[in-house]
C-alpha cells in the first residue's frame, strides 16, 4: 500500500512543492494595490503616490493607490488586514495605525499582529507653531507663557490620538504643564484657526509650518527632531533648546496582511528600498516635508514595536482617551 501511495501521490506532492515557490518567485504578475487609510491630498496620500511609481518600476508592475479613509485609519487598515495575504494588497500605514489605535480603541477591528512589516517609508518632522498672539519665540518662552496661562492656554491637533496629540501630551508631561487639547478633523482646519487666533498653538508638519512662518501668519518655536530641517535652517530643535526627550516623529510604513509569504515580503521590501534610494525620490520627499526612512524588515519590526510601547506609555500616563 505504501508503495502504491508513493507512486500515486509522489508526483502530486512534487508538483505542489515546485509550484509553491514558483508562485512567489513570479510575484507580481498583476498590479499591486496600495491602500491609503486617509483621503486624497494629505501627507499619507502624498507619500504613497510618490512611492507608487518607483515601487511599480522596481516590481515591473503598476502600483495602484486607493484611498479608504475613515475611523482614524481603521477602515483602510481593517480592509488590508482581512485581504488575501498574497502581496497584492498592502497598506501605507500611518503611525496612528499602530501607536494610537490599539491603545485607544477597545473594539478595534484589527490587531497589530494582523500585519507583516514590509518596509519603513518616511519620517515626518513635526513643529510646534504658535499663533501670533502668543508672545513666545522659543520653547522656553512658550513653557513660561503656558504655565502663566494654565487653564486657558490651548493647542490644536489633527485629531484625538493623532501623532501630534501624542507628542504634545508627551511634551507637556515632561515639563509638568497642562493645556486644553482641541482636536480637529485634519491639520488644515487647525491651521486656519491658528492663523485666525482662535487657538494658541498646534503641532504641524514641517511643510505647513514653513508655509505659515514664511507668510508671517504664525511663528514656529521648535522642531521635534534631532536635527534641523534643510528648508528651515534657522529653526532650532527641541533638543538644541534643552529638551532632548522631546525628540519624536510621525512616520509611514508599508505593511502587508499577516501570512504573506516571506519571499513576497522580501520582494516588496527590496522594491520599496530601491525606490527610496534614488536621489530624485529623496528630493521629492524633502520637498513634501518628509525624509525617507530606509530599513531592513527586521529593523522596521523593531521600530514599530518600540513606538507601540513608547506611545502606549504616554497614552497611559497622560490619561488620553478618544472621548
Amino acid at each position: 500500500m505504501k508503495n502504491v501511495l508513493t507512486r500515486v501521490l509522489g508526483p502530486i506532492v512534487a508538483t505542489i512543492m515546485v509550484a509553491m515557490p514558483a508562485q512567489a518567485q513570479d510575484f507580481p504578475t498583476k498590479p499591486v494595490t496600495l491602500i491609503v487609510p486617509y483621503g486624497a491630498g494629505g501627507p499619507t496620500d502624498i507619500a504613497a503616490r510618490l512611492l507608487a511609481d518607483g515601487l511599480g518600476e522596481a516590481l515591473g508592475q503598476s502600483v495602484i493607490v486607493e484611498n479608504k479613509a475613515g475611523g482614524s485609519t481603521v477602515i483602510g487598515a481593517d480592509y488590508v488586514a482581512k485581504s488575501k495575504p498574497d502581496g497584492y494588497t498592502i497598506l501605507m500605514s500611518a503611525a496612528t495605525t499602530f501607536i494610537a489605535n490599539p491603545h485607544l480603541n477597545k473594539n478595534l477591528s484589527y490587531q497589530v499582529d494582523d500585519f507583516e512589516p514590509v518596509a519603513m517609508v518616511s519620517k515626518v518632522p513635526l513643529v510646534l507653531v504658535a499663533s501670533n498672539k502668543v508672545p513666545a519665540t522659543t520653547v522656553g518662552d512658550f513653557i513660561e507663557w503656558a504655565k502663566e496661562n494654565e487653564g486657558s492656554a490651548n493647542y490644536g491637533t489633527s485629531g484625538a490620538g493623532s501623532s501630534a496629540h501624542l507628542m504634545m501630551a508627551m511634551f507637556l508631561q515632561q515639563v509638568d504643564t497642562k493645556m486644553t487639547h482641541i482636536p480637529y478633523q485634519g491639520s488644515a482646519a487647525a491651521s486656519v484657526d491658528l492663523i485666525a487666533g482662535n487657538i494658541d498653538t498646534m503641532i504641524d508638519g514641517i511643510a505647513s509650518a514653513h508655509t505659515m512662518t514664511k507668510a508671517g501668519t504664525a511663528h514656529a518655536l521648535g522642531l521635534f527632531s534631532n536635527e534641523r530641517w534643510s528648508e528651515m535652517p534657522e529653526l532650532k530643535t527641541f533638543e538644541e533648546q534643552g529638551f532632548p526627550e522631546a525628540t519624536a516623529y510621525s512616520w509611514f510604513a508599508i505593511v502587508a496582511p499577516e501570512g504573506t509569504p516571506a519571499d513576497v515580503l522580501d520582494k516588496l521590501h527590496a522594491g520599496v528600498n530601491a525606490a527610496l534610494e534614488k536621489a530624485e525620490m529623496q528630493k521629492k520627499f524633502i520637498e513634501g516635508g518628509q525624509t525617507v526612512f530606509i530599513t531592513s524588515r527586521d529593523e522596521a519590526q523593531t521600530f514599530i514595536d518600540e513606538e507601540y510601547k513608547r506611545w502606549g506609555d504616554v497614552i497611559s500616563t497622560s490619561n488620553i482617551t478618544l472621548e
